[in-house]
């Protein structure tokens, strides 16, 4: 077992990384007259992250139990070169081409450290992958076709990605450290001082008596938030603290839960009213009023969602995930009157952010302040929080942040070489040109493109930068101008749970304690609609609210029984199990359903015959499981 010496350590490296990234999020040197760079800090807070991954978990990737001498080698050494870093950084920014020694010295010791950190809280695959990005920047010359891009030697490769502001200390780590780290902050005062457990009590009094109520309940808050956080992260961040233990609790899988959480939180930043910020950009773009915007993005976000809920409604009747008794649930109104103030954090978040118009992190540390006098004013349960209690959420969020840390430094690994080789450019000229010819194979390149360039990008930035790249050669395939904006902000907006770099499903997998792959997946399968249906509103203009109401309305209710026989299919669950048969026949009735009017001319007899297909699958399952329940009884 870990010494109460270490433990005392590890406390403290978290109060590091909290203070640390406050400071960096409101620039609290510049604010006193220190000119301090930015990267400075985030390398502080990395080299202390990379102190508590060598300290809390052994070579195995498992919880170390004891600290062996190459796991504390390998945290000093972090630690030493990271402060190093942070101390001669200005000196390194102004020469660094003039230090080619110094810099490949400090590429070598952190870009490893750096990996072997990755290996051991995210796993192997991304580790691999990660390694694959850093060959390819070696020998990105040598790779034939188009694909080929500039490569650097081992030494300036290595100085590039460990230093550069496009590399390790860059934006994806900045967005974790400034904003992320906060949430966690928030999540942990909230833990602490009972908003959790009152989050848990008001979910179970109102939805508890429904089969997988607390997904449910966790879907539809954590959707409604993502819509005006602007980001898929800090909404993890931010809600998944509580709706990720909660689910776990009602007997849902980590990898489940952690998917659900992700899916939701990314789903929200094509969801009105806000839709993460980007839907007033696209208003923008388009040169048309907000309303309009608003208005197109009702129905594909209301299909996203149904296919969620579904598939959380699927998933708790296969696992058996039952509502509580009566007698077991608390009643609503006594519950609510006992913690009613903890709602209140949450009104502080959205008025700095909205009638204040404050930056997230700013909203965030408000909403902490919140969090802890409600806390030490009124509590939960006549139990009020004490300051030492609140002194201790800061080193445990700075702990529990050390692993999305890990993965912010991996994808400024990722992203600094796309940049330095020219991997995104090249990829997206020469699979815009393979799809030259055919708007579908247009449209499916650049659904690629979209997910790559969108790799650890905070929302905004993914659509100015697809807004910029890739409408035009929609536009010119001729795709109608709304439909090619809302085709790269979902495609874009899905990099957030897409393997290798899914930001928000790895979050949530640290918050689960989840393989981050698995809760990508499970992210992505619950997310499928928000794959599919950039492709349906190109051909259907009638999903953005375009054309005859008449029309909108048809296409509407087809691609409602779409998406929900395809959930059915997928989760091959109608009235009880299926076979893999009749789970064939639903996908190819939802298909069907789906099946966009414009594309070919027997589009409405093919959704006839989906909805027959359908009903009589749903029919046949109905009467055997009734069978069935008459055999047993």
């Amino acid at each position: 077992m870990k010494s109460e010496t270490q433990s005392k350590v590890d406390r403290f490296a978290g109060v590091v990384i909290v203070l640390t990234a406050v400071a960096l999020a409101f620039d609290l040197f510049g604010r006193v007259g220190l000119v301090v760079f930015p990267e400075q800090l985030l390398i502080v807070v990395l080299g202390v992250s990379l102190w508590l991954i060598f300290t809390k978990i052994s070579a195995r990737g498992q919880r170390a139990h004891s600290l062996r001498w190459y796991d504390l080698s390998a945290a000093l050494c972090s630690v030493i070169v990271c402060a190093y870093v942070a101390i001669r950084y200005p000196v390194i920014s102004t020469d660094f081409f003039y230090l080619p020694t110094e810099t490949t010295v400090i590429g070598a010791v952190l870009i490893p450290l750096a990996l072997e950190a990755l290996r051991r809280s995210a796993g192997t695959l991304l580790f691999s992958l990660t390694l694959v990005f850093v060959v390819y920047g070696l020998v990105a010359h040598w790779v034939p076709g188009p694909l080929a891009g500039k490569s650097k030697d081992l030494s300036s490769l290595l100085g590039f990605l460990a230093l550069d502001s496009v590399g390790i200390p860059g934006m994806a780590l900045t967005v974790v450290v400034k904003i992320v780290v906060i949430f966690i902050l928030m999540g942990q005062l909230l833990s602490v001082t009972g908003g959790s457990q009152w989050f848990t009590d008001i979910a179970n009094a109102v939805m508890g008596k429904f089969r997988g109520g607390s997904a449910k309940t966790a879907a539809a808050a954590s959707g409604i938030f993502g819509s005006i956080s602007g980001s898929a992260v800090a909404n993890v961040a931010a809600t998944g603290v509580i709706t990720i233990p909660l689910m776990k609790r009602s007997g849902f899988r980590p990898a489940m839960a952690g998917g659900i959480e992700a899916v939701v939180s990314t789903g929200g930043q094509f969801a009105p009213p806000v839709m993460g910020a980007a839907g007033f950009l696209m208003a923008e773009f388009l040169e048309v009023p907000y309303q309009d915007v608003f208005l197109a993005a009702i129905i594909p976000a209301v299909l996203c969602y149904l296919a969620i809920f579904v598939q959380i409604d699927l998933e708790a009747a296969k696992s058996k995930i039952l509502g509580l008794e009566s007698s077991e649930l608390l009643p609503a109104g006594e519950v609510f009157r006992q913690g009613w103030h903890f709602i209140l954090p949450f009104v502080v978040l959205l008025l700095w952010l909205f009638m204040l118009n404050r930056r997230a992190e700013e909203a965030a540390l408000a909403a902490c302040v919140a969090v802890s006098i409600v806390g030490l004013v009124r509590g939960y349960k006549g139990s009020r929080v004490r300051l030492a209690d609140i002194g201790r959420s800061l080193g445990r969020a700075g702990v529990a942040s050390a692993d999305i840390i890990m993965i912010g430094a991996m994808a400024g690994i990722i992203l600094g070489v796309v940049e330095g080789s020219g991997l995104g450019f090249g990829i997206t000229f020469s699979l815009l040109q393979l799809g030259d010819n055919s708007t579908f194979l247009l449209l499916l390149m650049t659904g690629v493109v979209c997910v790559v360039l969108g790799m650890g990008m905070p929302t905004t930035g993914i659509y100015l930068l697809l807004a910029a790249l890739a409408v035009p050669a929609l536009i010119n395939a001729g795709v109608s101008p709304k439909a090619a904006h809302f085709f790269i902000l979902y495609c874009g907006c899905m990099s957030m749970i897409t393997p290798p770099l899914a930001v928000a499903a790895f979050t949530a997998a640290s918050i689960a304690d989840a393989k981050p792959i698995q809760t990508s997946l499970a992210a992505c399968k619950l997310g499928w609609v928000a794959f599919v249906i950039p492709f349906l509103f190109v051909y259907s203009p009638e999903l953005l609210f375009e054309g005859d109401i008449g029309n909108v309305v048809l296409v509407f209710l087809s691609a409602i029984l779409g998406v929900w026989v395809v959930c059915l299919a997928l989760a091959k669950y109608c009235f009880g199990s299926i076979s893999t048969a009749l789970s064939a026949l639903l996908l190819c009735s939802g298909l069907a359903l789906l099946l966009p009017y414009s594309l070919v001319p027997s589009a409405p007899y093919v959704n006839m015959a989906g909805f027959v297909l359908a009903s009589f699958v749903c029919v046949y399952s109905y009467l055997r499981s009734r069978s069935e329940d008459r055999s047993y009884a």
